[in-house]
């Protein structure tokens, strides 16, 4: 599995941003198996979904994005949990544990 999730100094963002890279999580049965960080050039949606597409990626892990960008993310097989906020890595860690959604602090209210 691998999970995406655009951050500038370690805090999750969206890909609009300056000095915008993207940390792509290696996962398998023992948790992080590697982590990995690609600069990105922002576009538009279909090139950003793309850009997923081709760099293997599972679920994405980003602030809110609106309807018609959740649609171009899913017809390219891209799964999606938005809204979120805070450290990337402990945004990562919370999703294997179970525990993401237990706790309203990483959610955009």
């Amino acid at each position: 599995m691998k999970i995406a999730a655009a951050c500038q100094k370690d805090i999750l963002t969206g890909i609009n941003g300056d000095n915008v890279v993207f940390v792509f999580f290696e996962i398998d049965k023992s948790g992080i198996r590697s982590v990995n960080e690609i600069p990105f050039a922002a576009g538009n949606m279909e090139q950003y979904a793309d850009f997923l597409v081709k760099n293997e990626v599972d679920l994405l892990l980003t602030p809110a994005v609106s309807d018609n960008s959740k649609d171009i993310l899913d017809n390219a097989g891209i799964h999606l949990i938005d809204n979120l906020c805070g450290n990337v890595r402990t945004l990562v860690e919370a999703y294997l544990a179970g525990s993401l959604f237990d706790n309203p602090k990483y959610f955009i209210n």
